[in-house]
């Protein structure tokens, strides 16, 4: 019988940790400095959405965290102002037209604020860059094949296309890029079609302005394309960047001071990345990486929690104990 009990703790590691945590997290968050916590949410089918469960993790953090607007606790954290305990802001990722129609309701129902990332250049498909953003897809990870492979078929095209002049140096994402801004809409809906790359069904700016009139959201940029930012650079970086940023505030009459990176991943902040982020003047930044926001978190590299599990692991899940601070069990 007991090791069986042994073998039992040894399987649930993480949920004795939050056991161990609540009684203290009184004690505790008086010993520490004031913390924030951003979640990221999608709310969409693709990722396994559940409207129940969407349901009680957004009563959850209601009835048990202060809610507040992503830009009035980041400049709470900036100035080094206290924030409320247990200090919870939203950051929901892409925009997509299912979002609009299952997470959105969820979200007013609740009157919960958020921030939504926009992938800019894929709202509008009647747009002049739509078909460009769809190109620079090929960079990204929701492909039919790996992206050298996606880079090696667009290559083969602009090879085969007469006119284009293609020189000898290798081919590059950002090279596909330049090539691409010069085509006409013709051509370049042809290279998109032969490359068959995937692409989800965006909100359209309308359907954005109508967010607005809650009063619950804020918006932030994905990106023009949503692609793997380690493999951009150049113009195509600074596009994805800074054009992004203006068709947003040209579109929503709105400032964006945050960018969130596309997957989240810790190595596509590249230095090149970190660099044109201050040039095209982003204040903060955000990744995938959990973690606690505090005043000398690195605004460029912020963390976030995933908000698309149970309450339960809300409650109790530790990584590396500090969620179960900011989380205690109702």
């Amino acid at each position: 019988m007991l090791p069986y009990r042994i073998r039992q703790l040894q399987k649930r590691p993480r949920s004795y940790l939050g056991m161990l945590f609540r009684p203290l997290e009184p004690l505790i968050s008086r010993l520490i400095d004031s913390r924030l916590v951003v979640l990221v949410a999608h709310y969409y089918p693709e990722l396994g959405f559940n409207r129940d469960l969407a349901k009680a993790n957004l009563e959850y953090l209601k009835r048990t965290c202060h809610v507040l607007p992503l830009a009035q606790a980041m400049q709470l954290v900036t100035e080094g102002r206290e924030l409320p305990a247990r200090a919870v802001a939203l950051l929901v990722d892409d925009g997509t037209r299912s979002f609009y129609e299952i997470g959105w309701p969820l979200l007013r129902a609740e009157g919960i604020p958020f921030t939504l990332a926009v992938v800019a250049g894929l709202v509008d498909p009647v747009s002049p860059e739509y078909m460009l953003a769809r190109l620079m897809q090929i960079a990204g990870r929701r492909m039919p094949t790996p992206n050298d492979v996606m880079l090696a078929k667009a290559w083969a095209w602009l090879q085969s296309e007469p006119g284009l002049g293609l020189d000898a140096r290798l081919p590059s994402f950002a090279r596909v890029f330049e090539i691409g801004r010069t085509l006409c809409a013709q051509r370049l809906r042809a290279l998109v079609g032969q490359l068959g790359a995937p692409c989800r069904d965006y909100a359209t700016w309308d359907n954005l302005k109508s967010l607005q009139d809650s009063g619950l959201v804020t918006f932030a940029s994905h990106g023009m394309s949503h692609p793997k930012l380690s493999l951009a650079e150049g113009t195509w970086l600074r596009w994805e960047l800074e054009r992004s940023k203006a068709l947003i505030q040209e579109k929503l009459d709105v400032p964006v001071d945050t960018f969130v990176i596309p997957f989240g991943w810790a190595g596509h902040l590249t230095p090149g990345v970190r660099t044109c982020l201050r040039e095209t003047g982003y204040s903060y930044c955000f990744l995938t990486t959990p973690g606690i926001i505090r005043r000398r978190t690195d605004p460029l590299a912020l963390p976030r929690m995933e908000a698309e599990v149970t309450t339960r692991l809300l409650s109790v899940h530790t990584r590396p104990g500090l969620c179960s601070l900011l989380f205690p069990g109702s």
